[in-house]
């Protein structure tokens, strides 16, 4: 399963949602694909996303169809659509931290990076030892000037997992 945040797919991005929630707390689950673009052509993308539509309208208290539908949307270059998505993950469970990532990320890529961060603290506050969530900070605060604590969310990564040599975190 190929992973990353939203249409980025670099190495130290795709830490952020790499596996299962279930499986292994803290990481969260990208769809394959789910970049606004399949195989064989804008038709099939139509169709999928159609039923995908579907199946997110038939199961509004399913945090986890929610949030595969936030996540093509926001990977289709529609964020604002994947906001509402990711919002009614979060409203059919709000324990489900990957819709507090998803969001988080959607408003990184905005620029709204007090909201980035608000978005992120329920993340933080249940697992703050998530190295993809602390990778998420880091950005954060970087973005916004606070080079101080981006520098400290870094290292706390390497100490984490001490054989992520990814440059733009070493």
């Amino acid at each position: 399963m190929q992973c990353c945040t939203l249409g980025q797919s670099n190495s130290s991005k795709a830490a952020l949602c790499n596996r299962s929630p279930s499986k292994e707390p803290g990481r969260y689950p990208c769809t394959a694909n789910a970049h606004g673009k399949l195989p064989g052509g804008e038709q099939r993308h139509h169709k999928a996303l159609a039923e995908l539509k579907k199946q997110a309208a038939d199961h509004p208290k399913s945090p986890r169809i929610q949030h595969l539908y936030g996540n093509w949307l926001a990977g289709a270059g529609k964020p604002a659509e994947g906001r509402i998505a990711f919002e009614a993950a979060k409203a059919a469970d709000p324990k489900y931290l990957g819709s507090d990532m998803a969001l988080a990320q959607i408003d990184l890529a905005l620029g709204q990076l007090d909201l980035a961060r608000k978005d992120l603290a329920n993340v933080l506050k249940a697992q703050p030892d998530d190295p993809g969530a602390t990778m998420l900070l880091a950005m954060i605060d970087e973005k916004a000037g606070r080079s101080q604590q981006s520098i400290e969310s870094y290292r706390k990564i390497l100490k984490m997992e001490p054989d992520n040599g990814s440059p733009s975190i070493t």
